[in-house]
């Protein structure tokens, strides 16, 4: 995907089950690969999981922890670990 998208992109995923960090094998930029889970149904819910791989910067946190309350959700930092919001 980085080909594909800016140089500065966040590389986000919206699961809800699989490991980030596993994902974030996929690509070459692990350390902006980050997962933002929304809650369903997201216009009604204001959480949104940050899920933080084990190679995720301190940037790409910083930055979608940012985003996540520009557009008005509630964002919450958890672990990487099975069911999130742990």
């Amino acid at each position: 995907i980085e080909h594909v998208v800016a140089p500065d992109a966040l590389l986000c995923s919206n699961t809800s089950t699989l490991p980030i960090t596993a994902l974030a094998e996929g690509v070459e930029r692990q350390a902006d690969f980050i997962g933002l889970h929304f809650f369903s149904p997201v216009d009604k819910m204001p959480l949104v999981e940050i899920i933080r791989g084990g190679r995720t910067g301190e940037e790409a946190l910083a930055r979608a922890f940012d985003l996540v309350r520009q557009i008005g959700k509630t964002p919450i930092v958890v672990n990487d670990s099975r069911g999130f919001f742990t």
